[in-house]
């Protein structure tokens, strides 16, 4: 058992140094046709770099509004699920490539949110004086764009851009898909089970926390989380004021509903909004520099990695 426990930890670590930026030294189990032109510069076929994001200096913005041709990944491919994988590693990591402009922004969200949380009951107090059933069944409504009507607004895009080959319609199903998957399946669900708010109806104040448990799951809210990914990435795709307003403005009427419904604080809903926009927003940025270098292909290598004390498999994306 003690012998299987090690390799497990070998396993495990071998994999963590695969996709952390640097370089790691092993051989690929692809042909080597598969993999020509798929290393960095300096780096011969015996050391694979891991999470390298090479952008030419010359690129610009493939967005609607740069005036390029727009391309996008087709959807019915394996190259799908490669963006869906690339965009989940990218955005996992992407705190070991923060600079100190990045960490002042996050600190200065904490710092909001910490600061909203203090008005939290006196808003909860206030919503309940105008509570009544009619407007409580149009928040049960509004509440769906954070949830199965966001994945119909998604499939509305894939729709349209199969339908009328409209590439700029594809990349938001494609980014959508992916700022769901980190923001709503993987960020939120995390904080909720790592801060352990107590919900508002619950009436423990908003100073309950049980953290590490899955009884309290106020803090971030999903739905909020969910419709501000989704909004983000259209806004970030179509250079357009009504566009945007109308995006973000469905998204904060989410938030409003949850508090409404006594499902959720304000500081809630603020952190779920901060989230969705931040991942969003990141996403479309980070795959429209790919899109802007058509002939960039991300590359999936299962290879042996050797460290100085051991050896194990590990998986590297190479961008």
């Amino acid at each position: 058992m003690a012998v299987a426990g090690r390799r497990l930890i070998v396993l495990f670590l071998t994999v963590v140094l695969s996709l952390h930026v640097g370089t790691a030294h092993g051989f690929s189990l692809l042909p080597a046709e598969d993999t020509a032109g798929a290393y960095p510069a300096g780096c011969g076929p015996y050391t694979l770099l891991a999470l390298n994001e090479q952008v030419p200096a010359s690129a610009q913005s493939a967005t609607p509004s740069g005036g390029q041709t727009y391309t996008a990944e087709p959807i019915f491919s394996l190259e799908f699920p490669k963006v869906l994988v690339r965009d989940v590693v990218y955005a996992v990591t992407s705190p070991a490539r923060w600079d100190g402009k990045d960490w002042l922004i996050l600190g200065a969200g904490v710092a909001g949110v910490a600061a909203v949380s203090l008005a939290d009951s006196q808003v909860r107090t206030q919503v309940e004086h105008i509570q009544n059933a009619s407007a409580l069944n149009v928040a049960s409504q509004i509440r769906q764009f954070g949830g199965p009507y966001s994945y119909g607004v998604l499939g509305l895009f894939l729709a349209g851009g199969e339908t009328l080959d409209n590439a700029p319609a594809k990349a938001v199903f494609i980014d959508g898909a992916a700022a769901t998957l980190v923001a709503s399946g993987i960020i939120a669900p995390g904080l909720k089970y790592i801060v352990g708010r107590a919900r508002p109806y619950a009436d423990q104040g908003n100073q309950y926390f049980t953290p590490f448990s899955t009884s309290n799951a106020s803090f971030p809210s999903g739905e909020t989380t969910q419709a501000f990914a989704v909004a983000s990435v259209i806004a970030s795709h179509y250079d357009s004021l009504w566009v945007g307003v109308s995006s973000y403005g469905i998204a904060s009427l989410v938030g409003m509903a949850r508090i409404y419904e006594d499902a959720h604080w304000t500081s809630d809903a603020l952190a779920g909004a901060l989230i969705g926009t931040a991942v969003g927003t990141a996403l479309v940025h980070f795959n429209d520099k790919r899109r802007s270098n058509p002939e960039k292909k991300t590359r999936f290598l299962i290879t042996p990695i050797v460290t100085a004390d051991t050896t194990g498999i590990g998986i590297v994306v190479i961008y």
